[in-house]
């Protein structure tokens, strides 16, 4: 994900989509995302590069995808504004084993924020354990 995420950020198409629709900071990013991202649930795992996410506003009129994919998007969008950007794995079911989601945080030279465009902003997560990647 993390270099998913890098080469999107260095993408020129990705850049130009930025500045043709008005990414040119947090805020907007944050605000366009969830605008325009619905959540798939997906029963095989596919992960969804940041390109092929974008061209979905195109191909069918929105971004679709699960955690991992809204994740990388973000990471690549805020990444690309030259924020420090990392991937936080989250587990919070005792049962299972394995981390259940991935959300996305950004340091804008303050603290770090939290974006997972699969909740409402505020929302609170039970964690049981983390796992930081950076990107």
């Amino acid at each position: 994900m993390a270099l998913m995420a890098r080469k999107a950020a260095a993408n020129p198409d990705v850049l130009a989509f930025m500045a043709d629709n008005g990414l040119v900071d947090l805020g907007a990013i944050e605000e366009f995302l969830r605008a325009h991202y619905f959540y798939r649930d997906e029963i095989e795992e596919v992960l969804r590069t940041p390109e092929f996410m974008l061209n979905d506003l195109t191909r069918i009129g929105y971004l679709e995808g699960d955690c991992d994919d809204i994740s990388t998007l973000a990471a690549a969008l805020f990444k690309a504004l030259g924020y420090p950007v990392r991937f936080a794995a989250i587990r919070f079911d005792a049962t299972n084993p394995n981390f259940e989601h991935v959300f996305t945080q950004v340091y804008d030279m303050a603290e770090w924020h939290t974006f997972d465009g699969t909740v409402q902003p505020g929302t609170q997560e039970h964690v049981l354990e983390s796992m930081i990647q950076e990107v």
